[in-house]
């Protein structure tokens, strides 16, 4: 089993023991299942999944680090903290927000003629995002 944690400025999100997690890091997606070795990954837009008692579970989020970690106290096979600029669970999901925030990052490229590798980054990120909660 895995500690999943998730904070947002706001505050703790959620806290529960998992079978897996499956997070939108900016590379790509990645999984993390227990016993895994530690890391440290900087986290793009969209679902965060995961497994508790066999039953898949979901949290849209945006921006933020994963510590993928091993041996805490809370956790013997390991822990997954997620500390993310924003969330939205499946009961608060704001799909006009998302489409506005979306329409957002696509004019902002259609604008520039040229975007920082920061800014690109941050573009993709919340057009991931607003794509994964439209999606959901």
């Amino acid at each position: 089993m895995l500690h999943l944690e998730v904070i947002t400025p706001s505050g703790r999100v959620l806290s529960a023991q998992v079978e897996q997690v499956t997070a939108p890091g900016v590379e790509g997606e990645f999984q993390v299942l227990p016993a895994h070795l530690p890391a440290l990954v900087i986290l793009g837009g969209g679902k965060l999944s995961y497994t508790v008692e066999s039953e898949k579970k979901a949290i849209y989020l945006r921006g933020g680090v994963a510590e993928v970690s091993h041996g805490t106290k809370k956790a013997e096979e390991g822990s997954v903290l997620i500390l993310a600029e924003e969330t939205q669970t499946i009961d608060e999901l704001d799909k006009d927000r998302a489409q506005t925030l979306k329409e957002a990052a696509e004019a902002t490229l259609l604008k520039s003629d040229y975007v920082t590798d920061e800014k690109l980054a941050r573009i993709r990120q919340d057009i991931d995002f607003a794509e994964a909660v439209l999606n959901a």
